[in-house]
């Protein structure tokens, strides 16, 4: 993450907005090429949400303890469980991930694209057959363009964990 001119957090060309629940979970995290994530008050929850999504890009496992609000649906729940089991720099197809939760790859494919908190639940890990696949609905653009870029961050992050002594 950087920042951006007018001070608004951006990563990878867009911009973040985090909304928390009453209990100071995170409820969504929106990401738009247009709508700037307002700066909030030092010492706030949400502070401590934007000081973790500024760590991720050195340390995707940053937001790991960030608490978050619980998934909409049962399905979401453990489709999330089994995207937060998928290690930095690694990647499962939507039909590995389908066959491990006795579901579909369509399914599970809609239930990371209704993700609503992109980065803290790593959707963007789970990959297409035949190719990246889409990223927040999107199969090209923006948000298609970051997917790749979270993926080769995480990669080049974990190759280089692998190589220290």
């Amino acid at each position: 993450m950087r920042e951006a001119a007018d001070g608004a957090a951006r990563l990878g060309g867009l911009y973040l907005a985090v909304t928390l629940d009453g209990h100071g979970r995170i409820a969504r995290i929106e990401l738009s090429e247009e709508r700037p994530l307002v700066v909030p008050p030092e010492g706030s929850a949400a502070q401590r949400v934007r000081t973790a999504l500024e760590q991720w890009p050195s340390d995707p496992l940053a937001v790991a303890a960030l608490p978050r609000a619980p998934a909409p649906t049962p399905f979401q729940a453990r489709v999330r469980e089994a995207l937060l089991a998928i290690p930095p720099g690694q990647t499962r197809t939507y039909g590995a991930l389908a066959r491990q939760l006795g579901s579909s790859a369509r399914a599970v494919g809609a239930a990371c694209r209704a993700n609503p908190l992109p980065l803290l639940v790593p959707c963007h890990r789970v990959v297409a057959a035949n190719g990246l696949g889409g990223y927040a609905g999107e199969r090209a653009g923006t948000r298609a363009r970051l997917k790749a870029w979270l993926l080769e961050q995480e990669r080049r992050l974990a190759d280089g964990c692998r190589c220290a002594p």
